[in-house]
């Protein structure tokens, strides 16, 4: 998460399963302009929050891997 970047990778709900495999990479997003510092998903996991060290927050709809709404 430095740089702006936030990337997604794909994994196994299984923990078991994570631990012994790759995780598969899906998107990197970039939205911001200074580190992310933290991250948080919707309960359906169809939203993305996502704050950087600058004080931006980006809402990122994950079915089309698009910053929705940006706050400071």
């Amino acid at each position: 998460m430095q740089n702006g970047y936030i990337v997604l990778h794909q994994v196994s709900p299984a923990v078991d399963e994570l631990l012994s495999s790759e995780a598969e990479l899906v998107r990197t997003l970039k939205g911001h302009v200074s580190t992310v510092t933290s991250l948080a998903f919707s309960p359906s996991a169809l939203l993305l929050v996502s704050g950087c060290s600058k004080g931006w927050m980006n809402v990122w709809a994950l079915q089309v891997l698009a910053a929705t709404f940006t706050f400071q």
